[in-house]
């Protein structure tokens, strides 16, 4: 299965003026992350120029914490605790998330179910991580909450078309979208995030998600292992947002004693 590229996809979506850009922050964290010899606390000063970002962190890093003294307040500090590594990939993904297009009522596009569904995808995705892998949870978060961005950008640059296809199925399948538009809204997302040059743990498991047993060789275990819990906390969100049926409970715990 190739990634979808950019230059793959319809103009009306590639040049539109209102296709998201990446944020500021994003770009800073990106450059420095490229730095051989940035540490943690070179990324809080970064950050820290974000107030709303830094709260997020902050907020993150404390939630994780427990078994500590007392509550972390520095954004420095946090970035240590977490790790370059992670610290990078949290600010760039909620920086990310902040820069979301604004999708009007007039598109057919439901926000509420949206964002409804990201949630519920991100907090399984959390919830499964800190089962199999606790040290990969915030980041399968950030995955999470993320990866179906491209429904928002499908509905703001791609109104018209889009609209129809909503019609009597508010939340298309990415099969029902490719079947009609050539791509799905999960190519779309892997597309622009790496045009943006985010991060691999993020994009990789967002570009494979419907064929987690079926990754590139050579595909780093940390992005294997996000991509079948996405994969298994999407199935987890749909039966969650549907009313929990017995049927599609014993379909998501298939899925998840199959994945991880």
């Amino acid at each position: 299965m190739s990634r979808m590229t950019l230059d793959r996809l319809p103009p009306e979506i590639a040049d539109a003026d209102n296709l998201p850009s990446p944020p500021a922050v994003a770009l800073q964290v990106m450059r420095l992350a490229d730095d051989p010899n940035a540490l943690a606390e070179d990324l809080g000063q970064v950050i820290r120029q974000d107030p709303a970002l830094t709260a997020r962190l902050l907020r993150t890093v404390n939630s994780a914490a427990t078994g500590l003294p007392r509550s972390i307040d520095s954004i420095e500090r946090a970035c240590a605790l977490l790790g370059f590594p992670t610290a990078k990939t949290l600010a760039i993904g909620f920086a990310v998330a902040d820069s979301m297009p604004v999708v009007g009522p007039d598109t057919g596009f439901d926000l509420e179910q949206y964002w409804m569904r990201s949630g519920l995808t991100a907090s399984a995705a959390e919830l499964f991580a800190r089962q199999v892998s606790p040290d990969d949870a915030d980041v399968a978060f950030v995955v999470g909450l993320l990866s179906e961005m491209g429904r928002l950008v499908l509905a703001g640059c791609l109104t018209s078309v889009y609209k129809t296809i909503l019609v009597g199925n508010p939340w298309p399948s990415p099969a029902d979208e490719r079947a009609q538009l050539g791509f799905s809204n999960l190519d779309l997302s892997a597309a622009l995030f790496n045009s943006w040059s985010v991060p691999e743990e993020i994009v990789g498991p967002i570009a494979y998600r419907e064929v987690p047993d079926h990754l590139p060789e050579g595909t780093s275990p940390s992005v294997v292992r996000q991509c079948r819990i996405l994969a298994t906390a999407e199935v987890l969100a749909g039966v969650w947002a549907s009313g929990a049926a017995e049927r599609d409970l014993n379909w998501a715990g298939g899925a998840a004693a199959h994945y991880l």
